[in-house]
């Protein structure tokens, strides 16, 4: 890392932007109704998949494209309903 403290204060702007809509899901009783730790690892684990996506499927010859629309369908019905969905 080139620098480490402002890609720090970069994660954690992102990961707190996470947090607040999955905070804002749990209050109104939908499925992000967990405790702060595990709203924490989901709120990672989608940056996490959206970094990856990203780099698979928004880059074409060099440019930045839009992802393909079964990614992104693919990506939701993932988050909705789980693996086992």
């Amino acid at each position: 890392m080139f620098a480490p403290t402002a890609f720090a204060a970069h994660m954690e702007r992102i990961a707190g932007a996470y947090m607040r809509t999955l905070e804002r899901d749990a209050a109104q009783g939908g499925f992000a109704a967990m405790d702060d730790n595990a709203r924490e690892v989901l709120a990672f684990t989608l940056m996490g998949a959206r970094h990856y996506l990203c780099m698979r499927f928004a880059r074409k010859n060099g440019r930045v494209v839009d992802l393909p629309e079964w990614v992104v369908d693919t990506y939701m019905r993932l988050y909705a309903q789980g693996i086992a969905g």
